[in-house]
């Protein structure tokens, strides 16, 4: 039964370790977000009745 919980509490201390390290990597990625012209996608086309009045 010991070596069970062990392994239960060694398996949440290797999740959290993770969790951080997803942490990292997502703020990384929302501080330096893509334009669409990095991907080599198509600009955005204004629709006409977008313009002012």
């Amino acid at each position: 039964m010991v070596r069970e919980l062990r392994d239960i509490c060694g398996r949440i201390a290797e999740l959290i370790d993770l969790f951080a390290e997803a942490d990292i990597v997502l703020e990384a990625t929302l501080r330096e977000t893509l334009s669409r012209e990095a991907l080599a996608l198509d600009p955005v086309m204004e629709d006409a009745n977008d313009g002012p009045d």
